[in-house]
Order: C-alpha cells, then sequence, then structure tokens
C-alpha cells in the first residue's frame, strides 16, 4: 500500500507541475518563483505571488461585465480565468475578491491553478527541513 500511496502522490505532483508548465511564461515565472526563495519566507511568498498575479488581471467597469448593482470594476481571474459564481455576476471585484479567490478565502471558489502552485510551494518548502 506503501509504493501505491508514493506513486499517487508522485503523480498528483506531476499534474500540479503541468498545471503550472502550461501557464503563460510570466505567469509561470510568477508560480515558480518559490524555487528561489528561503522556508521563512514562504508566507511571505504566498502574498507576494497574489500580489503579482493580480498584475495581470484586467479589470473593467461593472456595468461592462454585466453587473448593474456596483460600481466596483470586475476581473476574470487571469489564470484559471473563472467566474465569482456561475450565473450570477461576471468575473471578480478587483482587487479584493479576486485576492480572497486566489487564496480560497471567504466563499469564493479557490483558483485551482494558484491552488497547485501553493501546494507545490508547500511541498517544497516542506522538503527543505530548517535550512
Amino acid at each position: 500500500m506503501n509504493d501505491d500511496l508514493r506513486r499517487l502522490k508522485d503523480e498528483l505532483g506531476q499534474a500540479r507541475a503541468t498545471i503550472i508548465a502550461l501557464m503563460p511564461d510570466e505567469i509561470r515565472k510568477v508560480l515558480e518563483s518559490y524555487l528561489t526563495q528561503k522556508r521563512e519566507d514562504a508566507h511571505k511568498w504566498e502574498y507576494e505571488a497574489v500580489e503579482r498575479i493580480l498584475e495581470f488581471a484586467q479589470p473593467r467597469p461593472a456595468q461592462e461585465m454585466g453587473e448593474s448593482l456596483s460600481s466596483t470594476q470586475r476581473t476574470f481571474c487571469p489564470l484559471c480565468e473563472r467566474n465569482a459564481r456561475p450565473g450570477t455576476s461576471k468575473g471578480y471585484a478587483f482587487p479584493r475578491a479576486l485576492f480572497d479567490h486566489l487564496l480560497g478565502r471567504g466563499n469564493l471558489y479557490h483558483c485551482p491553478v494558484f491552488r497547485a502552485a501553493l501546494a507545490l510551494a508547500r511541498d517544497y518548502f516542506g522538503s527543505r527541513g530548517s535550512h
């Protein structure tokens, strides 16, 4: 059973790495930037990566995105291109709701691309011990 579990963990890691590899180069560089960080900077990396991902967003006026009840700019996630909630307003309120979506906060769907990057980063930092 341990061999099966190890194989499944390896395959999951490979699938996560493939998700990141499929991103455009500039975004991929941000998502892989944890590889240049020290373990003690892991939490800081998470927030810095999100801030950098926000720079790839293309916010537009709420009315242009189909949101008539708000004046807050909205944008699709630059990683997964998802909506805040299917069937409701388009995109995420920018920047707060997009920030929360990337980190999986509140009742927003956690971005699957950034979730994969976080898992890879956490595995990386965890494997580095106390170096």
